[in-house]
């Protein structure tokens, strides 16, 4: 069975290696995380992996807000990508007009780790948006 192959777009190095380590620990094996802090290395990464998912954090240093979305979403090739973002709910709805499968707070990541995981997995070839805020799904 491959590994989901995931680029995490993240410029906070722990927060990128917690999520790592979380995710490995959740569910060893099926995924291989991939991370890049910069906007800039995403069509490198792209072309040289069949990533299958974008993890993206909104507000990197060189891009701020939905226009970081709206970089990553208008390249060539680009998989589905889900907003994992610091600030509260309020881009959802913005996130979700421009494309994004999938949107999560970190501290709903905090609060049910394995419900995020469980999240993503939900994304993988889904063409269905779906928003996750902690709690337990039934």
């Amino acid at each position: 069975e491959t590994s989901n192959q995931v680029l995490m777009i993240e410029d906070e190095r722990n927060i990128a290696s917690g999520l790592r380590s979380l995710i490995d620990e959740i569910a060893p094996g099926k995924w291989e995380i991939h991370h890049i802090e910069s906007l800039q290395e995403v069509p490198e990464m792209l072309l040289e992996r069949p990533i299958t998912l974008i993890i993206l954090d909104l507000n990197l240093k060189e891009s701020f807000g939905i226009m970081t979305l709206k970089d990553v979403l208008g390249r060539p090739g680009v998989p589905p990508v889900v907003v994992l973002t610091g600030e509260g709910n309020d881009l959802q709805v913005p996130a979700f007009r421009e494309g994004a499968i999938g949107f999560a707070t970190k501290n709903a990541l905090a609060l049910n780790p394995q419900g995020f995981v469980r999240f993503l997995e939900r994304r993988i070839g889904s063409q269905e948006q779906e928003s996750f805020d902690g709690g337990t799904e039934t």
